[in-house]
């Protein structure tokens, strides 16, 4: 069994869309990258980190699974924009550079990070917690690949965001979900004018 599924960063990925507002989501789909995009951006990648961490960590708990970069990018490989395009409802292959870049930093950084835990519990008994903190250079370049990568998963998007609510909400609406936590085929009201969303 994998050490990281989709299952595992998917509720990453809803948070994220669940949260972030409509203009901003336009904004990002027109090249503009403003302060306040950059901070959900930015939440979204320490969230990443610290459910991969967590996976990694439960994996080499019970499968003595050995951690190094390499390990790790050849399972995660190209996971997350699959993902993310899997969840608005995009049945293409996604692959872009900023993609594959961020992987790989998200992929340093956590398994940075699991080192960092197995360092603190070597001096200590108990559950196994990282001490380590992603450095703002470090999040501020990943943050530019995550921008660049949603530009390009947005610009597949066919379906629309039903406006009426957009206008209503002001947030995101995510996809419908079924028990099995599945996008809902579930048909809505579009509008041409509407915020790109999943249907």
């Amino acid at each position: 069994m994998a050490a990281i599924s989709r299952d595992d960063i998917r509720p990453v990925i809803l948070k994220f869309f669940s949260r972030l507002p409509v203009d901003k989501w336009e904004s990002l789909n027109k090249n503009s990258s403003d302060d306040g995009i950059k901070i959900y951006v930015a939440e979204f990648i320490l969230d990443l980190v610290d459910v991969l961490t967590k996976s990694l960590l439960v994996a080499m708990k019970n499968n003595n699974f050995i951690i190094s970069e390499e390990v790790v990018w050849s399972i995660l490989g190209n996971t997350l924009p699959q993902t993310i395009a899997d969840f608005l409802g995009i049945k293409d292959m996604v692959e872009c550079v900023s993609a594959t870049r961020l992987t790989r930093l998200l992929v340093k950084e956590a398994v940075t990070s699991v080192k960092s835990a197995v360092s603190c519990n070597s001096q200590a008994e108990g559950i196994m917690e990282s001490e380590h903190v992603t450095s703002h250079h470090r999040l501020n370049v990943m943050v530019g690949h995550a921008i660049h990568m949603l530009r390009t998963i947005g610009a597949k998007m066919k379906a629309c965001f039903d406006l009426d609510y957009a206008k209503t909400r002001g947030l995101w609406r995510p996809p419908l979900m079924d028990k099995k936590g599945m996008t809902s085929t579930k048909k809505r009201a579009t509008s041409p004018q509407a915020p790109l969303r999943p249907q």
